[in-house]
């Protein structure tokens, strides 16, 4: 099996809890990382993003008040901007259903949060998405 140069980034993620994506120190590095993941071929980053995703507290079943609150604090909603133009449509399809459906109305009377869903609408993937 041929090891890959992004193989020792995957394994050496450790579990991002919501405190790391609101500080004002760790969320640039954050965003500057999910950034750079658009210039790699679309399996790396695909792949990559996707353990960022599964070892993070932002998107699992039992978040979603405080993904909502993480949406409406400026710095953390701006790394959930990034991070959605970066997902492959599966994993965004597959993000908008469990955390975001639903909450839409809310996102979009927050000052903050209405730039997620704006990011979200411009990003989806279907016209169904956009419809729900």
């Amino acid at each position: 099996m041929e090891r890959s140069w992004h193989s020792p980034l995957n394994k050496s993620v450790r579990p991002l809890r919501i405190d790391h994506v609101c500080n004002t120190l760790s969320n640039p590095v954050l965003q500057s990382m999910v950034l750079s993941l658009k210039s790699l071929p679309v399996n790396v980053s695909s792949e990559l993003l996707s353990n960022f995703i599964e070892n993070s507290e932002l998107f699992t079943e039992h978040v979603d008040k405080k993904l909502l609150v993480v949406s409406e604090k400026e710095i953390g909603s701006y790394l959930l901007e990034q991070v959605l133009i970066t997902l492959s449509d599966d994993r965004f399809e597959e993000i908008f259903s469990l955390h975001f459906k639903g909450k839409l109305l809310h996102m979009a009377t927050s000052p903050i949060g209405n730039f997620v869903l704006q990011r979200l609408i411009k990003s989806s993937r279907n016209k169904k998405q956009v419809a729900i």
